[in-house]
């Protein structure tokens, strides 16, 4: 009887083991199939399911790394990373928004291209001042990029003006097809530096948030706390009631000094009650860069301010001219940093896997150590045992 319990153990052992190697070689296979997904919109190939299946577990981290780097020379990458950037923004994928933008060359995705295929600091989102646009046009909708940044850059796109019109005048009913005036443009003068802040002062970005009277740009200001600060701007009352007056106060005086004919009374009741105040008084000094600008940009940069309070409790208030101040401020925020490799842990890692402080260090760390280059922290990411380790990974 003993003898017999013994094999049956042995079995039972044997079976389990064999179960575990079974469920981690199917999760590491599945785990692939989300990387080539993710990084390349397809399907990963069989040649790479079976060098994965027959590695040890010591090497597993190393081959998402090397296959990483090997999936985001491929073509769709950008592409697929574009997607994703497009959710971040709240916007329609390409080719469902509006006509415009199923012509996919205009600055707005141009940048996220660059950025992605040329491994370009993760900062130049905000920062850059090149772009590759174009004057494409239909029936409906004459807003493009060519008009947009026309006073920016009325010199270096005066050829290009004058070649759209042309086209218009000999195409009145022209098909989405038939007008198209790509260009290259780069800041040179301090007067266009200060005006350009990469996906912020495109079309696409002023199109998707637009203004309003009541709203007074506070939609784009509110985007960019969102996408880049990970602030939601879900309204907070503050605990200290004096600071909120301050900071309430110190809004509606930047806010006078920049629009004279402000109805402070009406501000001030408004931005009385705590839950608006908790936002307003970081909208409105962002709010301000982009007074001016609507259908075309504004090519004479207006002051504002980078203000709100820090995860640390410190309180920021960075005074700013126009959009390359405001968007280098961001960039130099610990809040930034820590939403950045937030975002990159979604997409990479998944949602589901729990990120604490002690990771979010972490992956701060490592990516400023990586210049903040996308494809570096990607390969990064998925070396980490919440990635390259089948039994802390949750099915899709």
């Amino acid at each position: 009887m003993i003898q017999f319990s013994s094999f049956i153990l042995i079995l039972l052992i044997g079976f389990s083991s064999f179960n575990a190697t079974a469920d981690s070689s199917d999760l590491r296979a599945k785990n692939l199939r989300r990387l080539s997904l993710l990084l390349t919109s397809q399907p990963a190939n069989q040649q790479d399911k079976e060098q994965l299946k027959n590695l040890p577990d010591d090497e597993i981290a190393k081959f998402f790394s090397e296959k990483a780097k090997t999936y985001m020379e491929h073509k769709n990458f950008h592409k697929a990373f574009q997607s994703r950037m497009e959710a971040l923004f709240l916007m329609k994928p390409s080719g469902l928004e509006q006509q415009y933008y199923r012509h996919e060359n205009n600055a707005f995705n141009n940048l996220i291209r660059d950025v992605l295929q040329k491994n370009l600091s993760w900062d130049e989102l905000l920062l850059s001042q090149e772009y590759n646009g174009s004057a494409f046009a239909n029936n409906s909708d004459n807003r493009n990029d060519l008009l947009f940044l026309q006073f920016v850059f009325y010199k270096e796109l005066a050829p290009h003006m004058k070649s759209y019109v042309e086209k218009r005048r000999k195409s009145p009913f022209f098909s989405s097809s038939s007008i198209d005036e790509p260009f290259y443009v780069a800041a040179q003068t301090p007067k266009q530096k200060q005006s350009l802040a990469g996906l912020i002062t495109t079309q696409r970005f002023f199109d998707r948030f637009q203004t309003t009277k009541i709203n007074k740009n506070r939609a784009r200001a509110a985007a960019l706390f969102r996408i880049f600060l990970c602030d939601p701007m879900k309204p907070v009352v503050l605990s200290n009631d004096q600071e909120d007056r301050d900071f309430l106060n110190r809004s509606l005086e930047l806010k006078q000094s920049h629009t004279p004919n402000i109805n402070l009374k009406a501000e001030a009741r408004h931005g009385s009650d705590k839950q608006c105040q908790s936002c307003h008084y970081k909208l409105d000094p962002a709010a301000d860069v982009f007074a001016g600008s609507s259908f075309i940009l504004n090519n004479f940069a207006k002051e504002g301010a980078l203000v709100y309070k820090a995860r640390s409790g410190e309180s920021v208030n960075v005074p700013v001219l126009g959009f390359q101040e405001l968007a280098l401020a961001i960039t130099q925020q610990k809040e930034y940093s820590a939403c950045q490799v937030g975002h990159f842990w979604n997409w990479v890692i998944g949602e589901d896997v729990p990120l604490n402080n002690k990771t979010i260090d972490e992956l701060v760390t490592k990516f400023d150590e990586l210049e903040r280059k996308p494809k570096d922290f990607i390969s990064y990411l998925v070396s980490r045992d919440e990635f390259s380790k089948p039994q802390l990974l949750k099915e899709d």
